[in-house]
């Protein structure tokens, strides 16, 4: 994907972000990086990768990055490493630092780039002897790819000391790369190794080189959701990352991709996993269960038995009810955070608010298409484009309705429910309950229901009487109605007489047109001239309780 280059001062040392644009996975001829033989062990990560294929790390848009985690299977320790890449044709500015690695160590790597797509070459089999995975078959990720990420994670998820997450200064628990506030369109992509660039030349960046390279030395980075949570967010809520000793830096800790998805394996529900409409799990623009379980498999992920689920709608039905209020209750914290890209927002709360947007519309995840409402986050922008505040929508959780419930197209004016639930003993108190919903024109008519019970000792009797009407019920009715009966109506006389210990339940449904005059067959008090007629006889130790809700 295309990126936007930002220079961000943190501290001492200065951080170039870049900011994700829109994923195109087939747009353009990938990158290319040569992998070196041996690639997981000390000497292979101190061996430079060499990017080629039109792409130059002097370029902005086309540099490519490597990062490796160490698993130290004795102790459960992890250590990060961050291999370099040259151009190819060039040589390192200062050459890598060669590791030392623990007895028997287990190694991930992965790779990130700025530019669309980055293919892995193969020397000498150096491919499959680090188990690399770059897509499935022809049909590359896009911008992500892996070394033995798989087997990584099998053994980290086992021994690694992963720490808790911890709360924030709102006291929420602390987010993670899983988390639905976090991501957007392509989670898990990317990584978090920073390079020194010195005109077309590179080095490691550690704090070594930056003294010997000095002020001619530039840092260039992986724009990722994992830089933007540990070196942005984190640090704005208060959070800490989980971070390791560098094995190229010494007395300093990093945190990687790999110790980021570990830490994230203790997210709380919702979960964020790659969906089935994740560009980079496509094959040829469709759903591929087959390309997002390999991906899943590289980053620790649960494997989809099925495309359901990797559902993609559900997917967007939690980004839509996690991140905004999220990203809204947070902004007295982030309104003071930096920015990761001046150009997309003015601080940290309107970049994550321009961020969920552009991932939440037609350019992203489609989510909009799919739940059929559009963001509920909308970017104020200033005349250069910029976000400078955000406006929420206010729609029942940021989701209008459309979901969840199954509605007809001329439900403008209501429709009458009537939900009809009794249960009842000998012995027991007796409720009416009443539901009745009127359409709007309904100025005059009234369903009349009258019920006369009369009971022995300790018999119970329950009523309930609902009245179910439509606009559009101009000539259906469900009672027996006379044809004449155009300003009459329908009355619904029950008698029940029951003896002790039975039970009596009598409904009565009654649909009337909209234009009814109330003239009633029944005994109906003289006051009564809109209303119900009710009249209820009880004998001895009957309760009989009723509820009219109109």
């Amino acid at each position: 994907m295309p990126f936007n280059k930002i220079l961000v001062i943190l501290g001492c040392s200065i951080l170039l972000f870049t900011a994700k644009a829109q994923a195109a996975p087939a747009a353009k001829a990938p990158c290319t990086l040569t992998v070196p033989p041996n690639a997981l062990s000390a000497q292979g990560l101190a061996t430079p990768y060499e990017l080629a294929g039109g792409c130059k790390q002097s370029d902005p848009n086309t540099q490519s990055f490597v990062e490796a985690t160490i698993l130290d299977p004795a102790t459960g320790e992890l250590f990060a490493y961050s291999p370099l890449v040259i151009t190819k044709g060039t040589k390192p500015a200062i050459a890598p630092v060669v590791p030392t690695l623990p007895a028997n160590a287990i190694v991930g790597i992965w790779f990130g780039t700025n530019a669309d797509n980055l293919q892995l070459v193969d020397v000498k089999g150096s491919l499959k002897q680090a188990k690399c995975v770059n897509g499935l078959g022809n049909s590359i990720f896009g911008q992500f790819a892996s070394c033995n990420g798989a087997g990584f994670f099998a053994a980290a998820q086992k021994q690694a000391k992963i720490p808790q997450l911890g709360n924030a200064k709102d006291g929420t628990t602390c987010p993670t790369v899983r988390s639905f506030a976090v991501i957007d369109q392509d989670q898990s992509d990317n990584v978090n190794t920073q390079y020194l660039q010195v005109g077309e030349t590179t080095a490691q960046d550690t704090a070594d080189n930056r003294k010997k390279l000095g002020k001619k030395a530039k840092v260039i980075n992986n724009g990722s959701d994992n830089a933007l949570l540990t070196a942005f967010l984190d640090p704005a809520i208060g959070c800490t990352p989980f971070l390791v000793s560098a094995l190229d830096d010494p007395g300093a800790k990093r945190a990687t991709l790999g110790t980021d998805e570990l830490q994230a394996s203790l997210q709380g529900a919702p979960v964020a996993l790659i969906p089935a409409n994740d560009p980079m799990v496509l094959v040829n623009g469709k759903q591929n269960l087959n390309k997002i379980n390999a991906y899943r498999k590289e980053v620790g992920q649960t494997l989809a038995a099925t495309l359901k689920d990797a559902d993609p709608k559900t997917y967007c039905q939690n980004f839509a009810k996690v991140a905004p209020p999220v990203i809204q209750s947070q902004k007295g914290l982030t309104i003071k955070g930096t920015t990761p890209d001046p150009a997309t927002g003015n601080n940290l709360f309107t970049f994550l608010g321009a961020r969920f947007a552009n991932s939440f519309g037609a350019d992203g995840l489609n989510c909009e298409g799919l739940l059929g409402f559009k963001s509920p986050i909308t970017p104020v922008l200033n005349g250069k484009g910029v976000a400078i505040d955000l406006k929420f929508a206010n729609n029942n959780n940021n989701q209008n309705n459309k979901q969840n419930n199954k509605q007809n197209n001329n439900q403008k004016n209501g429709q009458a429910n009537a939900n009809q639930n009794t249960t009842q003993t000998a012995n027991n108190n007796t409720s009416q309950k009443n539901n009745n919903k009127q359409n709007n024109n309904q100025k005059n008519g009234q369903a009349n229901a009258n019920q006369n019970t009369t009971q022995t000792a300790n018999n119970n009797t329950s009523q309930k009487n609902n009245n179910k009407q439509n606009n559009n019920e101009k000539d259906n009715q469900k009672n027996k109605q006379n044809n004449n009966q155009k300003n009459g109506q329908a009355n619904a006389n029950q008698n029940t007489t029951q003896t002790a210990n039975n039970n009596a339940s009598q409904k009565n449904n009654n649909n009337q047109n909209n234009k009814k005059n109330n003239n009633q067959n029944n005994k109906q008090n003289n006051n009564q001239k809109n209303g119900q007629a009710n009249a209820n006889k009880q004998t001895a130790n009957n309760n009989t309780s009723q509820k009219n809700t109109n």
